[in-house]
């Protein structure tokens, strides 16, 4: 992209999941964007140029940041990263002098061919791209690195409990601060969110002035082909195609059985060797598990205590 420079940051500790190497090839596939990792899993990964591994620990990644925010911050679990990711701005921006822009982003994804839905004309007129945490792009300016101050922020990073300051859905949120700011967001891109409450795949779709909610369910599988993401969709026994930005699999364990980066499909809860995409293929794998709903009912449980008690 002539005259812009992308850079998203990832914190993440702990061991990388099973699919992490073919994250960095969909990050290497998109030359055109760079990404910071900083990270204590010091195993040996194939990095591409266009990804820039930092090594810290947990320990030194908070003292880092309380340095440079210049007071001390709840950060006890990785999970709390959500209400930092809006602090980038400021934190990261000696990593960030030469770029335009900065981001930040999940690795429980896949990357399709971003330049064709985030675009050099898109990043000249807005703001922020996404109002959402596994992808957002800012502009690397005052008005948006500062936004957070416009709100109580040492109260929402010294709370232990998980304010999700980087998305929509309490008040405040980064989102509409920028607003506040004068700001121009664009809300969404084509990408694809997959529900995790299902074993099937169905997916979320992000609705301006609240968060994301499910979409009809279809049968529905992914395909990584070159360095684009395709969902092939099953509708009245006729197969549709469509392309996104990124796939993100949030709260799956993704099993990786392929031995290609280069193309294979993703179906619950595997990414395998590729297949073409057929009705009867896509219907195959798009069968609902007992023993998975079971299973999830019970973590959303747990997950309703965490946020009423510890949010």
């Amino acid at each position: 992209m002539v005259g812009k420079k992308v850079a998203i940051i990832v914190p993440y500790f702990g061991e990388f999941p099973k699919h992490f190497p073919l994250w960095l090839k969909s990050c290497e596939k998109n030359n055109e964007f760079n990404w910071i990792v900083f990270t204590d899993d010091n195993r040996e990964y194939d990095y591409p140029v266009n990804v820039n591994r930092i090594l810290i620990s947990f320990a030194e990644m908070r003292q880092y940041i309380e340095k440079k925010l210049g007071f001390e911050v709840a950060l006890t679990r990785p999970y709390k990263f959500c209400d930092i990711r809006p602090f980038y701005g400021v934190i990261f921006q000696d990593y960030l002098q030469e770029y335009t822009h900065w981001g930040y982003c999940d690795v429980d994804l896949l990357f399709g061919c971003l330049r064709d839905f985030i675009t050099e004309e898109m990043l000249e007129e807005y703001d922020k791209i996404s109002v959402l945490g596994h992808l957002s792009i800012l502009k690397n300016e005052c008005s948006v690195n500062e936004a957070f101050r416009k709100c109580d922020y040492r109260a929402i990073l010294q709370d232990q409990r998980s304010k999700i300051f980087d998305e929509v859905r309490f008040e405040p949120n980064i989102n509409s601060l920028l607003r506040q700011n004068g700001c121009k967001l664009k809300t969404t891109i084509p990408y694809a969110d997959i529900d995790a409450q299902h074993y099937s795949f169905g997916l979320y779709q992000y609705k301006e002035g609240n968060r994301a909610w499910p979409l009809p369910r279809k049968p529905l599988v992914f395909e990584y082909n070159n360095g684009h993401v395709f969902g092939w969709e099953v509708d009245k026994a006729v197969i549709h195609k469509k392309e996104y930005a990124y796939v993100h699999f949030q709260k799956r364990n993704i099993l990786v059985t392929t031995n290609s980066s280069e193309r294979y499909i993703l179906v619950p809860n595997e990414i395998k060797d590729h297949e073409t995409p057929t009705v009867e293929m896509v219907e195959k794998y798009s069968k609902d598990s007992v023993a998975y709903t079971i299973q999830n009912m019970w973590k959303r449980v747990k997950n309703a205590w965490r946020v009423r008690f510890m949010r």
